[in-house]
C-alpha cells in the first residue's frame, strides 16, 4: 500500500517575500559588478595580463631568429618580393650610411615615397632576417594649409614579415606601463592552429588603440584571442586577419559574426579609417564620434598602413614641438595616400603616439621631456619581432 505523502509545510508569506528580495538583490549586485564595475576598470593589483609574460631582457639585446626548419602555419614569402635574408644571423643597424650601403649591396626594396616632398630623409634603423625585413626612416616634410606654412617630422616604418605571428601585440589591463617594458618582454601566444609561440623582444614597437578603456574599445582581438565582444561599437575598426589581409569597417557596417568567421588575428577600435575603398583620402570625417578637435587640430599621430599580406607600414608623426607642428587627420590621410597604401587606419595619438626601435625611443613627447616627466605609459602596443614555437 502506498503511503500518503507528508504535507509540505508552507513558509510564511513574509518569509517568501523577504527571500525573493534577497535573491534579487544578490543577482543585481553580481550583474552590476561584472557588467559595470569589473568591465570598466580592473584593479591594478588583481588585473590579469592580456598576454603571458615569459621574461624581460636588457635593452639593445638582439632578438633570436627562428630556426628555419620549424613548421609554420603561414608563409607570405611566395607572394612577396625576395626581401628575406638567408643568413643565420640577423643584420641590425641604426646608422644611416651603413644602412644605405647594405640596401644597395643587397638590392632591397625601399619605401615608395616618390610622391612626398620632403626637406630631409635619413635611415634610423634596419633589421633584416629570415622572417623580417624592416626599414625605419625619419622624414622632415613641409606642409601648407590655409596659406600658412607648417612643418612635420615623422618616422616611417616599412615592414615585411614572413609569418603573421611576426606581427604581434602586447597589452595589459589595469595600470599603464612604459612602452619599453611592454616591448622588451617575451610573451607566449597561441597560433591559429593551436600552436604555442614564444615572442622575442620586439624589434619595433608602436602604440596601439586605447585598449585599457572598455568604454571606448568595445570590441578587441589580440593575437587571435577575443578579449571584448560588444556589438554596439562606436568607432571605425581595423581588422588584420590571419591570412595577412586587412580591412577597415565603419561602426555601422561592423557585424561581429561575419568578422569572427573570417578568423581575425587583431582587431583595433580607435580610428578613423583614413582611406576610402579606392585608397584615396576621405574628403571629410564624421565628427560625431571623434570630435572636431581630434580631427582638425594638429597633434602627434600614429597610423597603420596595409599594402598586401605580409607587407605593412607604420607612421608615427611628431607634433607640439618647434621641430614638428603635428598633423590633422586629413593631412595624415593624405600622407598615407601618398605612400600608396590602399588601406590605412588612425591609432591613438597625442602623448600616446610613440615608437621604439631596438629598445631605443624614436618618437618622444618634447613637453614632457623638458619638464622632466617620463613618457606617457601605455596599455597596449603593436610589435614586430621574431617568434619561435614553444
Amino acid at each position: 500500500m502506498n503511503e500518503a505523502p507528508t504535507p509540505r509545510k508552507r513558509l510564511p508569506l513574509a518569509a517568501v517575500i523577504t527571500a525573493d528580495i534577497l535573491v534579487f538583490a544578490l543577482s543585481l549586485s553580481v550583474f552590476c559588478y561584472f557588467h559595470h564595475i569589473r568591465e570598466l576598470w580592473f584593479s591594478p593589483d588583481d588585473a590579469p595580463a592580456v598576454m603571458t609574460p615569459v621574461e624581460t631582457v636588457a635593452p639593445g639585446q638582439t632578438p633570436e631568429q627562428i630556426p628555419s626548419e620549424q613548421p609554420r602555419p603561414t608563409d607570405f614569402s611566395s607572394t612577396l618580393p625576395a626581401v628575406f635574408s638567408s643568413a643565420d644571423t640577423p643584420f641590425l643597424s641604426e646608422d644611416n650610411l651603413e644602412i644605405q650601403r647594405y640596401l644597395n649591396e643587397h638590392s632591397l626594396p625601399v619605401p615608395n615615397d616618390d610622391d612626398l616632398t620632403f626637406d630631409s630623409k635619413s635611415y634610423v634603423g634596419l633589421y633584416h632576417s629570415r622572417d623580417i625585413y624592416l626599414t625605419a626612416s625619419k622624414i622632415h616634410m613641409p606642409i601648407r594649409y590655409n596659406n600658412k606654412d607648417y612643418h612635420v617630422a615623422f618616422y616611417l616604418y616599412d615592414v615585411y614579415i614572413r609569418h603573421i605571428e611576426n606581427l604581434f601585440t602586447a597589452a595589459v589591463e589595469g595600470e599603464r606601463i612604459p612602452i619599453g617594458e611592454l616591448a622588451l618582454t617575451s610573451y607566449q601566444i597561441t597560433g591559429e592552429q593551436g600552436q604555442s609561440f614564444i615572442t622575442s623582444p620586439a624589434v619595433l614597437a608602436v602604440n596601439g588603440d586605447y585598449l585599457g578603456n572598455s568604454n571606448l574599445v568595445k570590441f578587441a582581438v589580440r593575437n587571435g584571442q577575443l578579449l571584448r565582444a560588444e556589438e554596439d561599437v562606436g568607432a571605425d575598426l581595423c581588422i588584420l586577419y590571419s591570412d595577412g589581409t586587412v580591412e577597415t569597417l565603419a561602426a555601422k557596417s561592423f557585424h561581429a559574426e561575419r568578422v569572427l568567421a573570417k578568423k581575425p588575428y587583431q582587431i583595433w577600435e580607435f580610428g578613423p579609417a583614413l582611406l576610402d575603398s579606392e585608397g584615396n583620402a576621405f574628403a571629410s570625417y564624421d565628427p560625431s564620434h571623434y570630435g572636431a578637435n581630434v580631427l582638425t587640430n594638429r597633434h602627434p599621430r600614429t597610423a597603420f598602413g596595409y599594402y598586401e599580406p605580409g607587407h605593412y607600414c607604420f607612421v608615427v608623426a611628431d607634433g607640439r614641438s618647434e621641430q614638428s607642428d603635428g598633423l590633422r587627420i586629413s593631412q595624415l590621410a593624405g600622407l598615407m595616400d601618398a605612400l600608396d597604401c590602399p588601406i590605412a587606419y588612425n591609432l591613438d595619438g597625442g602623448d600616446s603616439a610613440q615608437s621604439l626601435f631596438n629598445g631605443n625611443a624614436h618618437r618622444t613627447d618634447e613637453d614632457r621631456a623638458e619638464s622632466g616627466d617620463s613618457q606617457r605609459r601605455l596599455y597596449d602596443i603593436i610589435c614586430i619581432g621574431e617568434v619561435s614555437l614553444s
